[in-house]
């Protein structure tokens, strides 16, 4: 069979399969005259906005049964305009992406196969901002009435841009597609539907493919349940034997990440965040969305744990005075870095980032940390009021800023942020707990003002504070004698 025949084919028999295409449409037997697409109801994007999604998509319903009756008559340029015209009137959500989808197989029916692979993209780009809400916006993830249906239809619609973009002779645009559906779909469901133009394309034979990817998933499977039969030395067995055998295959991107979540479990960080690293930066190659989101979330979870337990051991070093090289405190805050890049947990995100303000102190990048830490005070800001643990992590910064100045030369621009944190604490009986920056902002500031030659009468107001607010504390009498 000639290559040009198979495609066409192949082409077809993906757009026939479509569980969203009306069952009855009939193969691309002609293109009836254009209509001009119009709104009889007279909305606008403005007048839908403030309605939930379902009210939205309720409102264009006649316009959605009007573009369906004309897919059903063969109209298909008259269809993809109302079907365009939905989407460009509903607010981003999963009817608006089923709009897209179907104006963009509309445009493949009518020829306008340009038209098409654009909507195929807008489509995509839209499953992947609604996949990636429960993560971005854990509050607005119950909007979402199914994960798994959205998930669904960027696999179809991966499956029809590869097809379509093999008509336009895009070969490297349907690679790509091929194997982000590889990513997103690495149970296999709608990649083997693709697998005789995969092959087509890579010079290669579907059997071949399918044995491959075939064997990979098997393997995987067997480390899956290996692991939740607790017999975790047999599923990391398992695991690598897939990754190694088969590389870029669902079955090796499913054992990868079965074998991270071991390597989690069994608390080795370190060895975990390799993994995840690994495989996110390949399916970010891959054009991943929704997988790649989750094992970016993973990758900063593992890299977090890690960069705490290398912090506190790097800080127990500094107190019992042994030397701790600046580029150890440089490769902490590469993972600190690593987990508040790409966490999309709000909170987990801030708490490695105050982490690295406390490394860039200790590793003297000063200005680096002053910098750092003033932005994520602004970050803090909106919730200082309101959440006492916010609060608590905004002063512990305030009084890190402050040394930072200090250690400068700065130290009158320091004097503000330590009186901040204790005026932030006057009051409270419990301003003296260990865990709270109120007694090292009082050091800070005893600090400053000798350093901006005060008057000694005001810094032995601020020892007498110390000793009358922590009587008999070691710790108070070394803030006082300056060890």
């Amino acid at each position: 069979m000639k290559p040009a025949t198979f495609t066409r084919l192949t082409f077809l028999v993906v757009l026939a399969w479509a569980p969203l295409v009306q069952a009855q449409e009939a193969p691309d037997a002609g293109v009836a005259p254009n209509e001009p697409a119009s709104d009889p109801l007279n909305l606008t994007a403005e007048s839908l906005a403030g309605l939930s999604w379902k009210q939205a998509s309720d409102r264009v319903d006649p316009i959605r049964q009007r573009a369906e009756q004309a897919m059903a008559e063969e109209r298909y340029n008259a269809a993809a305009e109302d079907f365009a015209l939905i989407a460009g009137l509903l607010p981003d959500s999963p009817q608006k992406m089923n709009a897209r989808l179907r104006a963009a197989i509309a445009n493949t029916k009518a020829g306008k196969l340009t038209e098409a692979k654009g909507g195929y993209d807008q489509t995509i780009a839209l499953a992947k901002q609604l996949l990636a809400i429960p993560y971005r916006e854990p509050a607005q993830a119950k909007k979402l009435p199914s994960v798994d249906s959205v998930k669904d239809v960027l696999r179809r619609t991966l499956l029809y841009k590869a097809t379509v973009c093999r008509e336009l002779n895009s070969n490297a645009e349907a690679l790509a597609a091929i194997r982000c559906l590889r990513v997103e779909d690495p149970e296999y469901q709608y990649l083997r539907k693709i697998i005789p133009l995969q092959a087509q394309l890579e010079g290669t034979d579907a059997e071949t493919i399918n044995a491959r990817e075939g064997a990979a998933s098997r393997l995987s499977d067997k480390a899956k349940w290996a692991w939740r039969a607790d017999k975790p030395d047999e599923a990391m067995k398992l695991a690598d034997e897939a990754i190694a055998k088969y590389p870029g295959t669902g079955g090796a991107i499913l054992a990868g990440l079965t074998k991270a979540r071991i390597l989690y479990r069994q608390h080795r960080y370190a060895d975990a965040r390799a993994v995840y690293a690994g495989l996110a930066n390949q399916l970010q190659r891959d054009g991943a969305g929704f997988e790649s989101e989750f094992v970016r979330e993973s990758v900063s979870i593992a890299s977090r744990f890690d960069a705490e337990r290398v912090f506190y051991d790097l800080l127990g070093r500094t107190r019992r005075k042994v030397s701790v090289a600046s580029d150890e405190w440089a490769r902490l805050n590469e993972m600190l870095r690593l987990a508040i890049t790409w966490s999309k947990d709000e909170d987990r995100r801030l708490d490695s980032w105050n982490l690295s303000v406390q490394a860039l102190y200790y590793q003297g990048a000063y200005e680096k940390m002053v910098s750092e830490g003033q932005a994520l005070l602004e970050k803090y800001a909106k919730r200082y009021a309101s959440d006492p643990k916010v609060k608590h992590s905004a002063e512990e910064v305030y009084t890190w800023i402050g040394y930072a100045l200090h250690a400068l030369g700065r130290s009158s621009e320091a004097i503000p942020y330590f009186v901040h944190t204790l005026e932030a604490y006057a009051g409270d009986p419990k301003a003296w707990g260990s865990r709270l920056p109120y007694p090292h902002a009082l050091f800070g500031l005893r600090q400053a003002l000798k350093a901006t030659n005060a008057p000694e009468a005001a810094i032995s107001d601020i020892e007498r504070d110390i000793l009358a607010n922590a009587p008999g504390s070691a710790y108070a009498r070394k803030i006082v004698s300056g060890e």
